[in-house]
């Protein structure tokens, strides 16, 4: 049976009461790292080929460094508020009629804000094309990044309307304890993009990658990364209608479901707006090197594979569990299910960490493939350099979580902002120091470190709060 098959009358992976047993959860979380496994199977081909066919080139760093501007502006203004409390929020409702009405009053309120703020970017795009390519030392090729990117950008902004559509769906279906098919939803988007690529490749009959690009061209890169988009952020909605959520467009600001996700999730969209400056970061430096965003776009997803697979599910399936028990004040419980939660998601982050760096060049000779061949060394030494980071960047994932369940953002969010500044400023520092065959592996370290302090940091924190929490039981 297919993940789609979660939508419908014999879902997959019901876990029902978001207070089952831990034999449940741990199903869903396999079941939800399965489906994962075929989504991120497939991101992995679609970076491969957006890596041969636009390789490790100046266009290759304009492609992907405007592709990432929707997702870091959803990133910084939005996603943050509604992963941390939307799930608790409607987890807290009386009745499934209530959470329906909750879910459609945030769905109003989240789609006006991304609306309005995706005017204000693309009017913003010329300026937003500037920062991202200032690191090019050639003022001939920066302009000419400028001007590609600025029209990408154009076509790529109403992407962040729809991420929120999707986000608020999948919010709803994890409620409902249905998992799978918010994770099949990523495969679809890869089918469509991966498509649009392989036609562009045709459409250039051969020719060497370049910013000189026809207006064709960049419509079909831009649109049709798009129209994958809306098909990847329609499928949450879909199954969140199939199995009977009365989710709908309301425009209800003064809900109290909305007010709670905007009180509540003020401290977490400032983690979230940390955590992406910190890519933005990455981004700025990863220009300085011609097809530097390439290097780094391929090693990141080897470092976001395991992630994905075997971190985030056991997270996702564990946070019901969590928010419910700290609205019951079952302190108790909820510390066994972190203790559980923290040993597998830190076996299995070390256990990655280790194998990404003893496969770094095998795993670089398969990612690097076409015209991003010749950057196969470079993305070994960032492969190795952002898998230094990779349990402590897990640790933070999971303890974030763990206090958004208690609705506790604030610390988190301090947490964040201090790595942020860390980061930025060892990543400068390393960029400037180390050697261009090298640069991206050692901003990966930089990055990879900042994320560990702020994971002990984190770690201390919850300890505390769980010691004040068992004294005032007792």
């Amino acid at each position: 049976m297919s993940a789609i098959g979660e939508a419908g009358e014999a879902p997959l992976d019901v876990v029902g009461d978001p207070l089952a047993g831990a034999g449940d959860r741990n199903r869903a979380a396999a079941r939800m790292g399965a489906v994962t496994l075929l989504s991120r199977g497939s991101g992995f081909v679609r970076v491969l080929v957006v890596a041969a066919v636009l390789g490790a080139t100046y266009l290759g760093n304009t492609y992907q460094s405007a592709n990432s501007v929707p997702t870091v502006l959803f990133e910084l203004v939005v996603a943050g508020a509604l992963q941390a409390v939307l799930v608790p929020v409607l987890i807290s409702e009386s009745d499934r009629r209530r959470q329906d009405e909750a879910a459609s009053a945030v769905l109003g309120a989240t789609t006006a804000a991304l609306a309005a703020l995706g005017v204000l970017a693309m009017v913003a795009a010329p300026l937003v094309a500037r920062v991202l390519f200032a690191a090019v030392d050639d003022p001939v090729i920066r302009d000419q990044q400028i001007h590609l990117g600025t029209v990408l950008l154009w076509c790529f902004l109403p992407q962040i309307v729809f991420y929120g559509i999707s986000l608020v769906g999948t919010s709803t279906l994890h409620a409902r304890g249905r998992f799978s098919l918010p994770a099949f939803a990523p495969f679809v988007n890869n089918v469509v993009v991966i498509g649009v690529y392989l036609l562009f490749a045709w459409q250039r009959g051969g020719a060497a990658p370049s910013l000189d690009l026809t207006s064709g061209e960049v419509l079909l890169l831009g649109i049709g990364t798009t129209l994958g988009v809306v098909a990847f952020c329609a499928l949450p909605m879909f199954g969140a209608r199939r199995i009977g959520v009365d989710l709908r467009w309301r425009w209800q600001p003064r809900h109290p479901a909305v007010r709670r996700v905007v009180r509540d999730g003020s401290w977490a969209g400032a983690f979230m707006a940390s955590s992406q400056v910190v890519l933005l970061g990455v981004l700025v430096l990863a220009n300085s090197v011609e097809g530097g965003v390439i290097v780094q776009q391929l090693a990141y997803v080897c470092f976001l594979l395991p992630i994905s697979i075997l971190v985030i599910p056991v997270i996702t399936t564990a946070f019901p569990k969590l928010s419910g028990d700290a609205a019951r004040g079952d302190w108790s419980e909820y510390r066994r299910e972190v203790v559980r939660t923290s040993r597998i998601v830190l076996a299995a982050s070390v256990l990655s960490a280790v194998v990404l760096a003893l496969l770094r060049h095998p795993l670089a000779q398969v990612v690097s493939l076409g015209n991003a061949s010749v950057a196969t060394d470079q993305v070994a030494v960032a492969i190795a350099g952002f898998a230094v980071g990779l349990p402590g960047f897990a640790a933070v994932l999971l303890l974030t979580r763990a206090s958004y369940a208690r609705r506790e953002t604030r610390s988190p969010a301090l947490v964040a902002g201090a790595v942020a500044v860390v980061a930025l400023v060892a990543m400068a520092v390393t960029a400037s120091q180390a050697p261009t065959d090298v640069r991206i592996g050692a901003i990966g370290v930089a990055h990879g470190a900042a994320w560990t302090l702020g994971a002990l940091v984190l770690a201390t924190a919850l300890l505390a709060d769980l010691r004040r929490q068992r004294k005032a039981v007792t």
